[in-house]
């Protein structure tokens, strides 16, 4: 029984999800890790065990999302992209400015006009965005990637894509929500469903499943 599921696993897709989910921690997460370390009222072991925890969780829930995404080849380019493009342009802000991709930053972020773009774009922007595409596109065109033809493979793709759009609408753990790519797309559902509650004007931060920061200089809210 085992070597049949083996057979109808597509390895090349596994192999390529595993390396692109550690990219996208270290790339994007690791300003989160920093920022969530400085928050941390216990002592720096304790502290570094936390993150530790926090990043094996999302670790397996960036795999689980990349996966997701191989049920279909366009689907894994287009969405990887635009992952990496987010994420890079969350974890600069969050790096350089210490602004977190709240309710209130999202939704400052899809009001900016045409003519406030050069504002808020800089050159080490641009140079971050386009090194991360780099990344992305050269990771994707070293293992390719194409679309499975086994089934047992694309069900659970399908399944871990279920999961993944579960996760954006209603995070199952508060730890999801302290981290990208869920902490802005999260933000990002309930700006676009118009379901941005009353408290969004609140200044809270979540930085991990037990400890909560209060940002009052930044306005920072989950």
């Amino acid at each position: 029984m085992l070597k049949i599921i083996q057979r109808q696993l597509d390895t090349n897709l596994i192999r390529i999800s595993l390396i692109i989910a550690i990219i996208y921690c270290l790339l994007f997460n690791t300003p989160v890790f920093l920022y969530n370390f400085q928050h941390y009222h216990t002592s720096p072991v304790k502290g570094i065990l936390e993150l530790g925890k926090d990043f094996t969780l999302i670790y397996i829930f960036l795999f689980i999302m990349f996966f997701g995404l191989t049920i279909h080849r366009l689907v894994f380019i287009i969405s990887t992209l635009l992952l990496f493009i987010s994420g890079a342009i969350a974890s600069y802000n969050l790096f350089f400015y210490h602004i977190v991709p709240n309710k209130e930053k999202v939704r400052y972020f899809f009001n900016i006009e045409p003519g406030e773009i050069t504002e808020f774009l800089s050159m080490r922007l641009l140079i971050w965005i386009i090194f991360s595409v780099l990344i992305a596109l050269y990771t994707i065109r070293h293992f390719k990637i194409q679309t499975t033809s086994l089934f047992f493979s694309r069900l659970l793709s399908a399944l871990c894509l279920l999961f993944t759009l579960n996760c954006i609408i209603s995070p199952p753990y508060i730890v999801l929500k302290s981290y990208f790519p869920i902490q802005y797309l999260n933000n990002t559902y309930l700006y676009f469903s118009g379901k941005f509650s009353i408290k969004s004007s609140e200044n809270i931060y979540y930085v991990a499943p037990r400890t909560r920061a209060y940002n009052n200089n930044r306005g920072c809210n989950a």
